[in-house]
């Protein structure tokens, strides 16, 4: 993701496996994800062509609505300020209908969603041209999401889960559930890693 600022790192040394003829750009399924400081209609296409550009490939196969707010228009780069600062006035349904105009055009194959609910997937699937064919969001036993799991099946949307060691310190995992590991000699950190492979097929570590 832009926001992550390794996307030129990955570019460079994906472009030397390509020069090395290792790897081919069918080879790869690349995601990324659309940061907060570019909603407006008109700034989507621009930070979908940076990551493009900073990846070396020539499309996106998936790119995904990192949040469901926007922050308002100022450069993200200069000024850390811009990521506190919500526009409350800019809706993502804005955003959506810039997302769908990069599948036409061909810089991306896909696009989804990422900590989004479900009221707000339902606005979009109202008015898409496009469904969203993922949703992104934490998972773990402690946010098992299930209601949310149950709609995105109805819609056929593919629930991805991140953070399924949850965002916290492990360590601080709650007494009950390390008493009842303890009881049963279950280690806390493995079952927590399987958590998502056995309640989803597609996470994040």
């Amino acid at each position: 993701a832009w926001l992550y600022g390794n996307e030129k790192g990955i570019g460079k040394s994906l472009s030397n496996q390509f020069k090395k003829g290792e790897i081919k750009r069918s080879d790869l399924f690349l995601t990324s994800k659309l940061w907060c400081s570019f909603h407006k209609f008109e700034r989507v296409r621009q930070q979908c062509l940076i990551t493009i550009n900073d990846l070396q490939c020539q499309y996106l196969d998936l790119f995904l609505i990192h949040w469901p707010f926007a922050f308002l228009d100022q450069d993200p780069e200069k000024n850390e300020e811009c990521q506190s600062n919500v526009d409350d006035k800019l809706d993502f349904i804005v955003t959506w209908k810039a997302m769908e105009l990069l599948v036409d055009e061909g810089l991306v194959k896909s696009i989804g969603l990422s900590n989004f609910n479900e009221e707000q997937i339902e606005r979009i699937i109202q008015i898409c041209k496009y469904k969203p064919v993922v949703n992104q969001v934490e998972i773990h036993p402690y946010c098992p999401q299930i209601q949310l799991e149950i709609f995105c099946k109805k819609h056929q949307i593919l629930l991805e889960a991140y953070a399924p060691l949850d965002q916290e310190d492990f360590n601080k995992i709650h007494n009950d559930i390390q008493i009842i590991f303890r009881y049963h000699q279950l280690q806390e950190r493995r079952h927590a890693k399987e958590y998502p492979f056995k309640h989803w097929k597609d996470f994040v570590p």
